[in-house]
């Protein structure tokens, strides 16, 4: 394998190996390509803007030539690469190009560092699994109508309330404590307490903004006055308000399996109604909750995998 150019941050083109090299791209032009070629809507934005309009692609976007004929995409940088594509007509074997990425950033990553591959479309999973990348997460987007439950009904042992921005940091405290050595917090590198806290704080600052709280809910237990159960969910603007979000479902190991998590996601669907026409949640692969997102009747998305490798 031979060097490379090095990399530098607003360099136009890169020589690569095997008759490959990378120009930049025009970040509109970029998207439109992705939205077409990439064959798949992982979030369910029904938007043909939001599909183009990525804001992953404003930094290092590049078409991928062969010979002098673009043959796809790739935003690529040191210890990241995101949004690859391959355009029709399919000319050049996609493992190729694959492998042609990654003696790239082998070249240009610090190897005391992670390089992550986001975005991976499932069909390609082998490829990098070939190349020595590892699973660092895989997650899926669903997706269901809003619905209104009359059967929501809580132990007289609950107490049931909305919460208020002055709650977070009791909410943040549960989510850790109920996601603590789960699959998702294995994934996301093992969130702190404040972690919690910082993203609940956002997600109902997002909720408040949008005039949609209300969809939220606390669990208490009555005996104990303690918090026991948490469901974030509201209006999300970043779906220019056109969808719902659940973005926290969360209740305590002593207090699972007595339905609890459900009444949460039947009260959020049920309040959502008045609000919009879908609510979309995500959840990681392989996470037990997903079972009952699928009973509760969320459509799955196709799944958004991210992998890593440490080059030596």
């Amino acid at each position: 394998m031979k060097n490379i150019e090095k990399w530098e941050e607003g360099k136009e083109q890169y020589l690569l190996n095997n008759g490959f090299k990378l120009i930049r791209a025009n970040v509109a032009e970029f998207g439109i390509h992705f939205a077409i070629f990439v064959d798949r809507d992982e979030e369910f934005t029904y938007s043909w803007n939001k599909l183009s309009q990525n804001p992953y692609y404003d930094e290092n976007a590049f078409w991928i030539f062969k010979d002098n004929k673009r043959v796809g995409g790739v935003v690529i940088e040191p210890n990241f690469s995101s949004h690859f594509f391959v355009e029709s007509p399919y000319t050049v074997d996609k493992f190729s190009i694959i492998n042609e990425l990654h003696n790239t950033l082998l070249q240009w990553s610090d190897k005391n560092k992670r390089t992550y591959i986001y975005t991976i479309d499932p069909r390609d999973v082998d490829y990098y699994n070939r190349l020595g990348f590892r699973k660092q997460f895989a997650r899926r987007t669903m997706i269901r109508p809003t619905e209104v439950f009359e059967d929501v009904q809580w132990g007289e042992y609950l107490v049931i309330k909305t919460p208020t921005i002055e709650d977070v940091v009791e909410i943040g405290k549960v989510l850790h404590e109920s996601y603590k050595g789960g699959i998702q917090y294995e994934e996301f590198s093992n969130n702190t307490e404040e972690d919690e806290i910082e993203n609940s704080k956002m997600f109902m600052e997002r909720y408040i903004s949008t005039n949609s709280l209300q969809a939220s809910t606390l669990v208490y237990d009555r005996n104990t006055n303690k918090l026991i159960g948490v469901c974030l969910a509201g209006k999300n603007q970043e779906d220019g308000y056109e969808f719902s979000t659940i973005n926290e479902v969360a209740v305590k190991p002593a207090y699972r399996r007595q339905g609890i998590a459900e009444n949460l996601i039947k009260r959020a669907l049920t309040v959502l109604k008045d609000i919009s026409p879908a609510t979309k949640l995500e959840v990681s692969v392989g996470n037990a909750a997903e079972g009952l997102y699928y009973k509760m009747g969320f459509f799955p998305g196709v799944q958004s995998i991210c992998m890593y490798k440490k080059f030596e």
